[in-house]
């Protein structure tokens, strides 16, 4: 049982922090994305991978804890 809610607790701060980093990523006030992504287009891209291996992550871990 405490495998499963440190399942959940760190899908849940992955989750927290990539929205946090994309919060201040579009507001501007921090550039993490400058080395790898200069236009607009691409650092939508990186954030959307990162999007993608979160919920790929949270999808391994629920399928953990629902068997």
């Amino acid at each position: 049982m405490v495998r499963n809610w440190l399942g959940i607790a760190a899908i849940s701060i992955l989750s927290l922090l990539l929205l946090v980093i994309v919060a201040m990523q579009v507001t501007g006030l921090i550039d993490v994305l400058a080395p790898i992504a200069d236009t607009g287009l691409q650092q939508w891209t990186v954030i959307g991978v990162l999007a993608i291996a979160v919920l790929a992550i949270a999808g391994w871990g629920w399928s953990a804890i629902l068997s």
